[in-house]
């Protein structure tokens, strides 16, 4: 034991870290139960990029900086699309990758 007691204190914060450290992956898999209208907001957000993203694309030159962004922000769009129609589906992915 050290001045005062820090060893007790040193060992109990490592402890505690390492035990949180541990449980980070079920802790984010039981967080996302909670997110009843996640899936909506995928939905909406991936529709509003989707069509942001299109028009951004379609009305700039092939060579310009915004063509490009907007080919990727189509892209993102549609990704939060397909994961907010199917956010159960995306659920059940992420707890067999968090292994629970």
């Amino acid at each position: 034991m050290g001045l005062l007691g820090h060893t007790v204190e040193r060992n109990l914060s490592s402890t505690v870290l390492l035990s949180i450290l541990l449980n980070v992956q079920s802790d984010i898999a039981d967080s996302l139960v909670y997110f009843h209208s996640l899936g909506e907001i995928f939905l909406l957000s991936g529709m509003a990029l989707t069509g942001f993203g299109f028009l951004a694309w379609a009305t700039n030159k092939k060579t310009s900086h915004r063509h490009q962004w907007g080919k990727r922000l189509a892209g993102i769009g549609i990704m939060f699309t397909v994961i907010g129609f199917n956010f159960g589906a995306f659920l059940s992915l992420i707890y067999y990758m968090m292994g629970q």
